[in-house]
């Protein structure tokens, strides 16, 4: 009798056990390098909310802003090894992993938003997050739109074409994919924290930025700078990325749940992003900015020459190219 009671006892609290861990709350870190003002800060908020009502607040999101938690070079080996559980990550810095990726992020790749989320959309892409997931240790559950990137610089002469770049030392992010996009304007690239770039402005260690204006705008480097050529270079969007380890721990409803909080917060990034566009050149102009409108098409010849002329283009899918570019129109 006693060892029937024991043995019922037993079963008791292992079933106990299992529900509490059943119901048990997972917290995960998301971060970024921008305020929670910007696109991006909308964009964890939304995410935040959205997962916490629909999860019934079993999983929890703990946010991260201003590159509080890791630099920008620090996040990406924090979320590979799991430290870290969500990240927004651009695709220059997953083409280290899937060279493949940078002709997504190569220069007048989209024509422009619309053309962009028409592609990132469609059925043409379907198998682009296995490929992250396989190659990167992280895996995107969204692409979201983080502002077409302009040139941002210190000087008055106007830039209107790739050779007014000529000697001129433009900051980038530390990644091959950066790097190439900024040589491919013309300019003089050279590698530096985002925490750095205000000040190496200020001083002139460098001359230009490139970023899309609400970022211009919310890290306040229109302060230093004195001119903005609209070259709509990159048409950026990045990967609203989960460290694999956790993204498989997830159960399918739990994946589900994450990816229809990702479609929301996608929708108020990209909402938030192009109502901010429309706005800031009028803000620059009131802040003593000069506004170029260059040669576009001068820039896009004298990018695409650099990307094969520099073998760049060997691990892009050609064909695939051709496509997205008839779908411009």
């Amino acid at each position: 009798m006693k060892k029937k009671l024991v043995a019922v006892v037993l079963t008791i609290m292992m079933m106990s056990v299992m529900m509490v861990s059943a119901n048990a709350a997972t917290t995960l870190k998301f971060c970024t390098l921008e305020n929670e003002d910007h696109s991006q800060g909308v964009l964890l908020k939304t995410f935040k909310e959205k997962i916490e009502e629909l999860s019934g607040g079993r999983i929890q999101v703990d946010l991260f802003f201003n590159g509080s938690l890791y630099t920008q070079n620090g996040a990406i080996p924090a979320l590979k090894s799991g430290e870290l559980e969500m990240n927004l990550t651009s695709l220059q810095q997953t083409a280290d992993y899937l060279p493949s990726i940078a002709m997504f992020a190569s220069t007048y790749m989209f024509k422009g938003y619309d053309h962009m989320r028409k592609v990132m959309d469609s059925d043409i892409v379907s198998g682009l997050a296995d490929q992250v997931k396989e190659a990167a240790g992280y895996y995107p559950i969204g692409w979201y739109y983080n502002g077409s990137r302009q040139l941002n610089l210190r000087t008055d002469k106007e830039v209107t074409k790739p050779e007014d770049l000529a000697g001129i030392v433009l900051r980038m992010p530390d990644s091959e994919a950066w790097i190439a996009a900024g040589e491919s304007l013309g300019a003089k690239v050279t590698p530096l924290a985002y925490a750095e770039v205000y000040t190496a402005l200020q001083t002139g260690t460098i001359d230009a930025q490139d970023n899309p204006m609400l970022g211009t705008k919310n890290s306040k480097f229109y302060e230093v700078t004195k001119q903005i050529s609209l070259t709509y270079h990159i048409i950026d969007f990045g990967l609203i990325a989960v460290n694999n380890s956790v993204w498989d721990s997830l159960t399918e409803e739990e994946q589900g749940w994450m990816r229809e909080a990702a479609a929301e917060a996608v929708k108020a990034c990209d909402a938030t992003q192009l109502a901010a566009e429309a706005e800031l050149i009028d803000f620059f102009k009131a802040q003593g900015l000069k506004i170029v409108n260059p040669d576009i098409d001068a820039f896009a010849e004298h990018a695409h020459a650099y990307y094969t002329e520099h073998g760049l283009t060997k691990d892009w899918d050609m064909e695939l190219y051709d496509v997205i570019q008839g779908m411009a129109n």
